[in-house]
């Protein structure tokens, strides 16, 4: 067999020698992952919970679970149907040893699921491995070792390769078997109605090289009354003829049914795979039974000989295509080649911002050698949140939301430029015309004009897009970009969320100042001043603050201050953005920011920060309608005080501390009253069940979610803002709760080499450590973000590159290294002995102190674009 494959297994095999002896490892303990080297992960048998990795390009995703549960989408089009825990899975792989009755078979799964009972006592030993190229499936067996590897091509074509090794010393006889159940139509939904649409056929030959025959399915859906479409897959598969292989049988099939039975069983109780053959020739399936693509290969393998087989799956976008592939023979070597041409394409594509720690403080439970391999994972993690196509979590709200993808590509434009100014340009062309960003979009399915929407009109979704888009031009001075043309959608009926392409365009920033406009009339002007909440701000189960006294009002005058003080920023980031490229045009529009930014300051000062009769202070989250209740205030509606944690973290970022200095005690008492086990809670107290006015977030359990838990995203907001107001000790406290994989996460229930959403805590209930979800979540691009402009000190700048690192870090030196428009920068930060105070020096200069930010407490260099050479290499000493 070609040994390319065989050089991979050895070298991985090698890595993880040394964890293959022992129940459980020392990372995330629960979770059962282990950091390899060289980015691979060990997952090893765990009792609660998964990890999983997700494979694809464009927005294809996917999903292998270390459990070998598989399913993939494009959007809504769904290849492979999600599967959740107890289900059957969709795609499995399978090994029969003949019992001594010469009749039956012990049947084994070569992947964790589906799990058979009666092969147990067999197996010998199980663990997957994934990095962000494949995932390998390894299961030790009598006398048999076995390797599934999955992956995924540039073409998003899925890939299995199964190697089978006899390490007796005498001749096995066996079977191998695949099972696949495919859907390949748009939707997020399996009915009893799909088998009607859907054939699968596969023939059972197979020709002298080893190549099988080709399996097909052929799938119908309406679109709407008049139109409908047809999609096609093909299904290859071969075994590798060599010394020591004999090929004895091949049987193929295409019904579910026919391959466990009949309807009462299961693939872990298949008879199929019991008496090593198919009740029945089934090589056509339609309509009446679930079509699948499915075989049973009969071998002999010689003592210390490998089998080999491999299988491909893909779509094909017509017929023609279809046939073509179907009479293509597969060759192992470029198989083998394209893991080396992804794991390459992967490194190129997370290549262009690396960083690495060492030297970390021994009091700080953070193996560094974990952390600087999760920062390669957490940058795939934040380019799969980028360019996501929707419909990631298979749900019928799961879309592409504004805020979700904008806050990612404000991250992603650091190492991805390019594909985040496309889906920037993409995103922006579905804002409604009055400037609205809508909540959640999706693209258009096959033949329709439009996807679905969400309408509800969520405030603060426009405050994300002008961030990130001023955040993308200090980065890159992309004029261009601001001058690009770019579409609109008009909502055709608010009540279905119908929207469609509108005839108006014009440029990006004719986009950003109808946005700045929509939120500028959704200001309180009778009143406060400050911006409504309408439907809601970030918190989204917080949804009860623009509900109107007056039932004959669609929303009241309730306020959200978290949305109000991005609003404020975006003020500044707008006269920011004018100044820099259009100097002297736009001086009505820095005027009317300037105002608008004077005028939301000077009402948040006035209604925001509250005071009881002692003098404390508290910045609440907002009020109902007419100011007649608070959130987060002393008196909240349920009677108790309380404090929200985006409003106190906002007050920093958004720069309104630099108007209030006197409030930042105020702060970090509110911070401190926030603490918990895993990290900053959201609220706290929780809201118990029936408290009015605040919408559904009292209907989660107390310590879930944004009620009284850490749910992450917002609890980086807060050491976003520790980083900002010079107390870097406390974010680094906070860091080392919220990182998945310190020996604080017991429970953890998810993957711990990627950022989860969320840690429950509530002892009376059972819930400690476990967390909601994993992968999508815009806590990755907070953090990345954090750990690119604080802890390694790069944040660029319309003139320049500020060079800061934190007063304060847990480790001796770091090394980061990235590209600043088109040039290359390397930032290289040690403690000495011998230093007495920061210096900077810029490509062998002689050292400089630079100035002191009163904001960060520590000196920071400021490096103009135009004293920077190609390559430049930056060097930060501080003392030890």
């Amino acid at each position: 067999m070609p040994s390319e494959f065989t050089d991979e297994l050895v070298e991985i095999e090698k890595l993880a020698a040394n964890y293959l002896n022992i129940d459980s490892i020392d990372t995330g303990k629960g979770s059962n992952v282990k950091f390899l080297d060289n980015g691979y992960l060990l997952c090893l048998p765990r009792t609660k919970g998964d990890s999983r990795y997700v494979y694809g390009d464009d927005g294809f995703n996917f999903w292998i679970h270390a459990s070998g549960y598989m399913y993939a989408n494009e959007g809504l089009y769904s290849l492979f149907m999600r599967r959740k825990e107890g289900d059957e899975p969709v795609i499995s792989f399978f090994a029969g040893l003949p019992n001594k009755d010469g009749k039956t078979f012990t049947r084994i799964s070569l992947l964790p699921v589906p799990v058979i009972e009666e092969s147990d006592a067999l197996i010998k030993r199980r663990y997957t491995i994934m990095n962000n190229s494949a995932a390998y499936f390894f299961t030790e067996f009598s006398s048999i070792k076995s390797v599934v590897r999955v992956s995924v091509d540039k073409s998003n074509k899925m890939i299995f390769s199964i190697r089978i090794e006899n390490i007796d010393k005498e001749t096995v006889s066996l079977y191998t078997s695949s099972y696949f159940k495919p859907f390949c139509r748009y939707d997020i939904y399996e009915s009893d109605e799909d088998r009607w649409f859907s054939e699968t056929i596969l023939d059972d030959s197979a020709d002298d090289n080893g190549d099988f025959s080709a399996g097909t399915l052929e799938v119908a859906q309406d679109e709407d009354r008049f139109h409908s479409s047809t999609y096609y897959a093909v299904l290859r598969g071969k075994y590798s003829p060599g010394s020591g292989i004999t090929f004895i049988n091949r049987d193929t099939n295409t019904s579910r049914q026919n391959f466990v039975g009949n309807s009462q069983r299961n693939l872990g109780t298949s008879i199929a795979l019991k008496e090593g053959k198919f009740p029945k020739d089934k090589s056509l399936t339609t309509f009446t039974d679930i079509a699948v693509l499915s075989d049973l290969n009969t071998f002999r393998i010689e003592a210390a000989s490998t089998l080999r087989l491999d299988y491909t799956y893909q779509i094909a976008p017509n017929i023609q295509t279809r046939d073509s592939v179907a009479k293509t023979p597969l060759n192992p070597k470029e198989i083998d080649n394209n893991i080396g041409l992804t794991t390459e394409k992967n490194r190129t594509m997370l290549s262009s911002l690396n960083g690495n720690i060492s030297g970390i403080n021994s009091s700080v439970k953070i193996n560094e050698n974990y952390f600087n391999q999760f920062f390669d994972h957490l940058k795939y993690q934040v380019s799969v949140c980028g360019l996501l196509k929707g419909y990631m979590q298979l749900e019928l709200r799961s879309l592409i939301g504004i805020r979700d993808v904008f806050q990612a590509l404000e991250g992603l434009q650091y190492y991805r430029t390019e594909e985040s100014r496309s889906k920037m340009i993409e995103a922006l062309s579905f804002t409604i015309p009055t400037g609205r960003c809508i909540r959640q979009y999706s693209l258009p399915p096959k033949g329709a004009k439009a996807g679905r929407a969400d309408l509800r009109p969520f405030i603060d979704q426009g405050v994300w897009v002008i961030t990130t888009i001023h955040s993308y031009l200090q980065n890159t001075g992309d004029k261009d970009f601001l001058e690009t043309e770019v579409g609109y959608h008009d909502i055709i009926d608010e009540g279905s969320e119908t929207i469609l392409p509108s005839d108006k365009s014009d440029s990006v920033l004719m986009h950003i100042f109808r946005i700045m406009d929509y939120l500028n009339e959704n200001r309180d002007h009778e009143n406060t001043k400050l911006l409504l909440a309408l439907y809601g701000d970030w918190n989204d189960a917080l949804d009860g603050l623009g509900i109107a006294n007056d039932p004959a009002k669609d929303y009241g005058t309730g306020v959200s201050i978290m949305a109000t003080l991005q609003y404020y920023q975006n003020c500044l980031e707008m006269i920011n953005v004018l100044k820099s490229f259009y100097p002297g045009k736009y001086e009505d529009k820095i005027n009317q920011y300037k105002s608008t930014a004077d005028s939301l300051a000077e009402n948040l000062i006035k209604y925001a920060v509250l005071s009881d009769d002692n003098g404390n202070k508290r910045i609440v989250h907002g009020w109902g309608d007419e100011r007649s209740y608070f959130v987060g205030s002393f008196n909240d509606p349920d009677g108790v005080a309380r404090d929200g944690l985006t409003s106190y973290a906002f007050w920093i970022i958004s720069g309104m501390l630099e108007k209030t200095p006197e409030l930042e005690q105020t702060i970090l008492d509110a911070f401190e009253r926030m603490q918990s086990k895993y990290g900053l809670m959201t609220f706290n107290p929780a809201f118990p069940k029936g408290t009015e006015g605040v919408g559904r977030i009292p209907k989660l359990p107390p310590g879930t979610a944004e009620n009284g838990a850490t749910y992450i995203h917002a609890t980086l907001f807060a050491i976003w803002a520790y980083f900002k107001m010079g107390q870097p000790k406390k974010a680094w406290d906070e860091i080392e709760k919220i990182l998945p994989f310190t020996d604080l996460h017991d429970h953890y229930t998810h993957s711990p080499y990627v950022m989860p959403n969320s840690y429950v805590y509530n002892a009376e209930k059972g819930l400690d450590g476990e967390s909601m979800n994993d992968w999508q979540t815009g806590s990755s691009n907070v953090l990345l973000k954090i750990l690119l402009w604080y802890v390694f000190g790069y944040q660029p700048d319309f003139g320049g590159i500020h060079i800061q690192p934190a007063s304060w870090t847990p480790f001796r030196e770091s090394n980061f290294t990235t590209y600043s428009r088109g040039k290359s920068i390397e930032i290289i930060y040690k403690k000495s002995n011998s230093a007495n105070e920061r210096t900077f020096s810029l490509n062998e200069q002689p050292p400089t102190t630079g100035e002191y930010s009163a904001a960060l407490k520590v000196n920071y260099c400021f490096i103009p674009y135009n004293e920077l050479k190609n390559n430049n290499t930056i060097v930060v000493s501080d003392p030890a």
